[in-house]
């Protein structure tokens, strides 16, 4: 299953580790753009559809669950837990590429 996935070739940004950590919890697009929002994450409603569809289809970051929600898998726990992530936060104020902008 995981061999159809690939690794971001950059390093992913603390905003897109923020909202992945978000997503260990089924949330709807809607909710997960008010995340964004609530939390300083410059995303637009586009670049967060952009967002969850990259980390679901290309990464395997995400499952689309059968009401609609976006969950984190295993494969993206695995991910941002690695040591090498483990401590990375997001600050609003942090400047660098926006989530959207790694695919």
């Amino acid at each position: 299953e995981s061999g159809d996935f690939v690794l971001p070739k950059r390093q992913v940004s603390a905003q897109a580790i923020e909202l992945l950590r978000f997503l260990r919890a089924p949330a709807t697009s809607d909710t997960t753009f008010a995340f964004t929002e609530r939390r300083g994450i410059k995303m637009n409603r586009a670049s967060l559809s952009t967002f969850l569809y990259a980390y679901r289809t290309k990464y395997g970051f995400l499952d689309l669950q059968a009401d609609g929600r976006y969950v984190l898998s295993e494969r993206g726990r695995n991910y941002i837990d690695a040591p090498a992530r483990r401590d990375i936060k997001f600050e609003p104020s942090d400047a660098g590429a926006t989530a959207s902008e790694e695919e």
